[in-house]
């Protein structure tokens, strides 16, 4: 059967063709492809083959062109078959908490303005009008870490200050920089300080060693830091990396709430005991009666963690910061607002040159050489709540704070203080809050890279 003709857009088909007629026309093409000229090669046989070495065997190879450096190539192009990086399976524990702690700090800088989870009353408004939503998941089961990380245009802590010192470790030439070879290996710009608690230890294979330290600064900063050097060479460090973690920030009315209650009522216990023993707690200072209080925890019948022991003036998370300026006069600022204008029996007050009155007999009292340390066992009278913002705290706000205190030439003491009466010094208020809730995880281990969340300095 002839094949069937397209049908043509201006008229009806053509007849179909018979066989002879496309037998006929196969032929035509046949003759016209056997005109064109054909390439021909010669019948030689192949050369025959021989042990002589070619004449040109001595002469060198060619120089190889060189690689203009003055525009290298902008990417590197993988080789085929080539891995770049070992599969996520194949991650250490410290390589998967380095790349997750990478993330962290990439994403909490690229979006630094995240909308903040809306409150219990804003929740509630806003079901009237979107009751078809589901409900928002609970993250409860894990603690919150955003009040450990650094926010956007705030001052450099101190341990941000000290990471920034590693950046140069090529240049620790000279034999004071090279702190890291010394039995107390302690950074240059940290030397002298003693208001740190430090934790170090090295390993070693062959002749290189890793030198690693944890730093826990008065603000409650925290630096982990690692140098690798070689012991046989007085050589700067082959490697030097430091990560810090930022004080704790704003934590939430329920934890600050939890803590006073877990914490205060045996801080008060601790208080009244040294009261009725009538006898100096350790030395006598006034700050012993504070740390020692701090340290006797874990309490026997308590499942509690451990509370953060006082570092320098630090003996919790801080409340409140003010400055008296004259009689009636000053500022200050409540630092913890989800629990605004609240102090609690088990707080600890710091002063620092205070000039107010006493009650119950009325005295006048300079409370600090420079500083004084004290518990507050009773506060009345706070108007702090009643103010306009959290930035506009006088301490004349404090109301009346009864308080048990020692010093050197006084037996634990209870005395009930004034603060409307306060005419110059400034006064810190802490919260014993856990050391880990306070700390986040890795706190006193000088392992390295610490977990997240932790960042490079800028």
């Amino acid at each position: 059967m002839a094949p069937v003709q397209p049908t043509s857009r201006y008229g009806p088909p053509s007849p179909p063709k018979s066989n002879s007629q496309l037998y006929d026309e196969s032929v035509a093409i046949e003759s016209e492809n056997s005109q064109w000229p054909q390439q021909s090669y010669p019948e030689e046989p192949p050369p025959p083959i021989t042990m002589k070495k070619p004449t040109n065997w001595q002469n060198s190879a060619p120089p190889q062109p060189q690689p203009n450096l003055s525009n290298p190539p902008r990417f590197l192009h993988q080789k085929h078959g080539q891995i770049p990086f070992p599969p996520f399976s194949q991650f250490t524990q410290q390589d998967k908490e380095a790349f997750f702690a990478m993330l962290d700090e990439f994403f909490g800088r690229k979006f630094p303005d995240r909308r903040p989870l809306q409150s219990s009353g804003q929740r509630d408004n806003a079901g009237t009008n979107n009751s078809s939503l589901p409900p928002q998941v609970s993250l409860q089961t894990r603690p919150s870490m955003a009040h450990l990380t650094p926010k956007q245009g705030q001052e450099l802590c101190r341990a941000e200050e000290i990471a920034r010192y590693f950046k140069s470790y090529r240049q620790w030439t000279s034999g004071s920089e090279q702190w890291y070879r010394t039995e107390d290996p302690v950074p240059k710009p940290m030397q002298g300080l003693q208001d740190v608690k430090r934790v170090s230890c090295w390993t070693q294979t062959g002749n290189e060693r890793r030198q690693t330290n944890y730093v826990l600064f008065p603000d409650l900063s925290q630096l982990w830091s690692e140098v690798v050097f070689d012991v046989s060479r007085a050589d700067p460090p082959r490697q030097a990396s430091a990560r810090f973690r930022p004080p704790p920030g704003q934590l939430d009315g329920h934890s600050l709430a939890q803590a006073a209650d877990s914490y205060g009522p045996e801080i008060v216990r601790f208080a009244f005991d040294a009261e009725h023993s009538r006898q100096h707690v350790a030395r006598g200072e006034c700050w012993d009666l504070a740390n020692e209080a701090l340290k006797a925890f874990p309490a026997p019948h308590l499942q509690l963690s451990p509370p953060l022991t006082s570092i320098s003036r630090t003996h919790g998370i801080l409340l409140y910061h003010g400055r008296a300026t004259g009689p009636g006069l000053g500022h200050g600022s409540w630092k913890q607002i989800n629990d605004f204008g609240v102090i609690r029996p088990g707080d600890i007050i710091e002063w620092r040159l205070v000039a107010c009155h006493t009650v119950n007999p009325s005295l006048s009292f300079t409370l600090g050489d420079p500083d004084h340390t004290a518990i507050i066992v009773e506060a009345n009278g706070s108007t702090i709540s009643s103010s306009r913002s959290a930035e506009d705290c006088p301490p004349t706000r404090l109301g009346l704070i009864t308080v048990i205190e020692q010093s050197l030439k006084q037996i634990p003491i209870r005395r009930t203080y004034d603060l409307a009466t306060i005419s110059r010094g400034e006064v810190w208020i802490y919260r014993p809050m856990a050391e880990d809730r306070l700390l986040g995880p890795g706190c006193n281990q000088c392992s390295f890279p610490p977990p997240s969340p932790s960042f490079l300095p800028s």
